[in-house]
């Protein structure tokens, strides 16, 4: 109970952080084209260094099998939310379809974990975080009506998220995590990844108009998909999995259950699909994930 009382707390703060955005966009003090500018330091320098952060720790055998058990958790979640999304939507409703598959790890997930669990299980998300990154690229261009030149090896390996999984986890192996300028650099930049994202969020809501938002029912039923139901079908088969590893698994369901990923706009956006629309969804779920999420982080507190 405390977990749901302290992640309601985060919460609160982020959106809280997410009013600055908000303001600053509706005084036209930061532009569209700020905003994308801003997204890119988050996705192409501050997240990436959060998870090479994580593997900044000294190696031992038990963070090495816990890591493990995190990668295939992770893959094991991800088959449920990619299935279930497609069994819902298909390919009728690509926006959906993507929202309800993909959670909001990086922008939301890691902070929370990171203020709840401790700067430490960032370590056991990473995986998780990484495979976000490449199925996105790969379910998540599919469904949103990419061209397969598009859906490649190399786009995919040149994902900085991915990269940076790589690295990080070549210097884990290595046992270089104590290289003390590279550790004094990443856990400066990880501290701007809550505030950063939250500030982006509120940029994201002074766009849309909350009215129509709130009088779209498609909104609430995807919403619920990604915040609800997919959550308590993987903390179903989180429960079920024999693996003696109950930290790893509520980090891992606190970044399941995060609200939409905001890529799904800039899926859109590229693949030419309803970026008003998807954004919508993206701020819906965060409103509702308040609610939600500490509600999911309870229920797995009793069953894992």
């Amino acid at each position: 109970m405390e977990l749901s009382i302290l992640i309601m707390k985060q919460l609160l703060v982020m959106f809280s952080l997410s009013g600055i955005g908000f303001l600053l966009a509706k005084l036209k003090l930061i532009s569209n084209e700020g905003c994308k500018e801003l997204v890119n330091l988050l996705l192409y320098a501050v997240i990436p260094l959060t998870v090479l952060n994580s593997f900044l720790v000294e190696k031992t055998p038990e963070k090495t099998q816990l890591l493990l058990y995190s990668l295939l958790l992770s893959l094991a979640v991800f088959a449920v939310s990619m299935l279930l999304s497609y069994i819902i939507y298909g390919k009728r409703k690509r926006v959906e379809n993507f929202s309800a598959a993909f959670s909001n790890a990086g922008f939301i997930g890691i902070p929370l974990v990171q203020a709840t669990v401790g700067p430490h299980a960032v370590f056991y998300i990473a995986g998780f975080v990484a495979f976000l990154n490449i199925f996105q690229w790969i379910y998540g261009a599919y469904v949103m009506g990419a061209e397969r030149r598009m859906i490649s090896f190399q786009v995919i390996a040149k994902n900085a998220v991915l990269l940076s999984f790589i690295t990080g986890f070549t210097l884990y192996l290595c046992d270089l995590g104590n290289i003390l300028f590279i550790k004094d650099i990443a856990n400066t930049v990880a501290n701007m990844n809550s505030p950063l994202a939250m500030i982006i969020i509120g940029v994201y809501m002074s766009q849309i108009s909350f009215m129509r938002m709130l009088q779209r029912e498609s909104s609430y039923i995807c919403s619920l998909c990604r915040l609800f139901v997919i959550p308590l079908a993987s903390l179903g088969l989180l429960a079920v999995i024999p693996l003696d590893c109950c930290e790893v698994k509520v980090a891992i369901c606190i970044v399941l259950s995060a609200p939409v990923g905001a890529n799904v706009a800039m899926f859109a956006q590229k693949f030419h699909q309803d970026y008003t629309y998807a954004v919508e969804i993206v701020i819906l779920s965060t409103l509702m994930s308040v609610v939600t999420l500490p509600m999911i982080v309870y229920a797995a507190q009793i069953v894992l």
